[in-house]
């Protein structure tokens, strides 16, 4: 047996209980779940069937490296299934979840100012530059 993370996106244009139903049949057909994180929805980098959003699911599982192949094609027929790929957990690798990386990044409301006035520094300085 080998740890994988997999990580889905689900279509957004779903209603919300059938994206819970959506889940939930993932979760069926992943089998031996260790851990998981529903992101819920997020904003994409680029559109992906003309969604600019995504429902996003994150699972570690412990399965088998010869079945990997056969849950990719069970994952691949799924229609409202936009993405999702699989990765195969080193021995040193962590399962993250999105609220605690994000948590690691959201600034204190003293940074928050802090780099407001910077911003603002910076801004009219460049205007004092444009006006010479």
């Amino acid at each position: 047996m080998a740890k994988y993370e997999f990580v889905g996106l689900i279509d957004p244009t779903l209603p919300m209980d059938s994206i819970k139903e959506k889940v939930e049949e993932i979760k069926k057909i992943l089998g031996n779940i260790i851990d998981e994180d529903e992101i819920w929805f997020l904003d994409l980098v680029y559109p992906i069937n003309k969604n600019d959003r995504a429902y996003f699911v994150s699972y570690l599982i412990d399965v088998e490296p010869s079945k990997i192949e056969d849950l990719r094609k069970q994952m691949a027929i799924l229609k409202w299934l936009m993405r999702f790929f699989f990765y195969k957990m080193g021995p040193k690798d962590k399962f993250l979840k999105f609220a605690e990386v994000n948590k690691k990044y959201e600034l204190t409301e003293e940074e928050k100012a802090a780099e407001a006035n910077r911003q603002a520094f910076q801004d009219a300085d460049s205007v004092e530059k444009m006006n010479k």
